[in-house]
């Protein structure tokens, strides 16, 4: 079998950290010769209209190059195309993604557009630049040879100004992960977009743009593995765009922190389900050792993420059917209120602090160490590297199929039914709904947008009765002292209760009917994977 193609993967750091790094003894043990330093100045143009930047290209020219060796240094500027955003349909891991599309040596600053494959007489205009030194160190780390560039200096784009910190690795990947997981004890290494999207968003006042958001797209034309790689990888990168948000969670103001922790819970389940979807081709170990990482940031996400429903669902609602009232309810809901939202900003900075800790980088540094060495094939025996080469419809067929039998042998209708059980058919149509989108793209489209769309009324009806019993076990669970300051809190609080209990109620009662409903009409919804 032939030694893994090397892997180059564009971490970012802390401002600052780059000189730390330089001057760490973890990285003067691994150095095999002293670093070359050199400038960096690199200029992003786009088109006057914004099309490349919107294509997720841009246009990037740096300083001339030394030619051939021994050869004179070539004088002008070299020219490439960077591609910001993956190309459709195709897996994006974090840094690799910077192909040069084309290439020419100019003798001027500003670049040619035919020579970008532009139409002549396009006009460009200047997007950012980027000022500053980089310094080339080549490592070795048990025997394998890697090589940095350890990059720091200042964004300018109009009249902004971002100072940044780059590290490049370039080694095989078991020797990359390893190495960056030896760095990140010094500094903290997290896979970033390429510096020429932080010089676009820096440029247009907004954030980088994510790579992917949503479910990923599978083609039937994949083996088993093929699909594992490319879910796993659109994941974490999603996970990865979320992550600045997410730091940010307890300063972002409403709506914007809420709509980050509920992207990163649900990019986080989707996660979770592929460990389970592939689990038999993945291998048991290799499998619980990945889930355990996610399911130790799934219990940081949670608490935030359920005080967010609650305070901005249910007790919202609440609040504005009793705004004409001057009630000791309303009162009460306002104390509980406060209480709540107290412990989402703790729940926060909680979550906060481990996004910026080594605890998080060494979950991503993990799963993409695991599928870009595709670690699961070590040990594996031969039926289960038949399978990893299998196609990859059959197998969703079978998968699906095996989930979608679990689910309809839990309850002939729902009347009556527990809730329980209620909730257990709920998490059996959310693993069905998640293993669904991401094989709906192997078969055809309108079968599966079908019966993806009753699964999905299914399990939104069966989340509100869920609600109900979360709100009244949050709101129990708040400490007295966050209650007592107000005369009759004691009172208002029991009121406050007693009208979130009312309110689920009817709520729930509502929701059983709906999710019976939805349960007869899914019960009849035709297998849209079928042959």
């Amino acid at each position: 079998m032939p030694p893994p193609a090397p892997l180059s993967l564009e971490f970012s750091l802390p401002p600052g950290a780059a000189q730390r790094l330089l001057k760490s003894q973890r990285l003067a043990g691994l150095r095999a010769a002293r670093p070359r330093a050199r400038p960096l100045r690199l200029t992003w143009f786009d088109t006057e209209d914004g099309m490349l930047s919107a294509q997720g290209r841009l246009i990037e020219v740096s300083p001339g190059t030394p030619g051939s060796a021994g050869g004179p240094a070539r004088r002008g500027a070299r020219q490439q195309l960077r591609q910001l955003l993956p190309e459709a349909g195709l897996a994006w891991c974090p840094g690799t993604q910077a192909a040069v599309l084309a290439e020419a040596r100019l003798t001027r600053a500003t670049p040619d557009a035919g020579a970008a494959g532009l139409g002549e007489g396009t006009k460009l205009v200047a997007l950012a630049a980027a000022d500053g030194r980089t310094h080339d160190i080549a490592v070795t780390l048990d025997g394998a040879a890697a090589s940095l560039s350890l990059a720091e200096g200042l964004l300018r784009a109009n009249d902004a100004r971002e100072p940044f910190a780059r590290l490049l690795i370039s080694a095989p990947p078991d020797t990359l992960f390893a190495l960056a997981a030896q760095l990140s004890r010094e500094v903290p290494l997290l896979p970033a977009p390429p510096l020429a999207e932080a010089a676009r968003a820096l440029a247009r006042g907004e954030p980088p743009r994510p790579p992917r958001r949503g479910a990923p797209t599978l083609d039937r034309a994949m083996r088993v593995e093929d699909g594992l790689v490319h879910v796993l990888l659109h994941l974490v990168s999603c996970l990865l765009s979320l992550a600045p948000a997410l730091a940010l969670a307890p300063a972002l103001a409403g709506q914007e922190s809420v709509e980050a922790v509920h992207q990163a819970r649900v990019t986080l389940r989707r996660l979770r389900s592929a460990l389970s979807v592939w689990r038999d081709a993945i291998g048991g170990e290799a499998a619980r050792r990945l889930a355990a990482g996610l399911r130790d940031m799934a219990g940081r996400l949670g608490p935030v993420r359920d005080r967010d429903v609650l305070l901005g669902g249910m007790l919202a609602e609440l609040e504005a059917d009793l705004a004409a009232e001057a009630s000791a309810a309303r009162a009460g809901l306002a104390l509980v209120g406060e209480a709540l939202a107290a412990e989402r900003r703790a729940a926060a900075g909680a979550l906060a602090a481990w996004i910026d800790s080594a605890a998080f980088s060494d979950l991503v540094l993990a799963l993409l160490a695991e599928t870009t060495g595709r670690g699961w094939r070590r040990g594996a025996d031969a039926a289960r590297l038949h399978l990893l080469e299998a196609p990859l419809p059959g197998f969703a067929a079978r998968v699906l199929r095996r989930q979608g039998r679990r689910l309809l042998k839990q309850a002939d209708r729902l009347d009556g039914v527990p809730v329980a059980v209620l909730h257990a058919i709920r998490l059996s149509a959310k693993r069905l709904r998640y293993a669904g989108e991401f094989f709906a793209p192997l078969f055809p489209a309108k079968p599966a947008k079908r019966y993806l769309r009753r699964l999905a009324r299914l399990q939104d009806a069966l989340g509100i009765v869920n609600d109900g019993s979360v709100a009244g076990r949050l709101v129990r669970a708040l400490p007295g002292s966050g209650l007592a300051d107000a005369a009759g809190a004691a009172s208002a609080r029991a009121c406050a209760e007693g009208a979130l209990d009312g309110y689920a109620a009817a709520r729930a009662h509502t929701a059983r009917s709906d999710a019976g409903a939805a349960w007869r009409k899914f019960r009849r919804a035709a297998a849209f994977w079928a042959d």
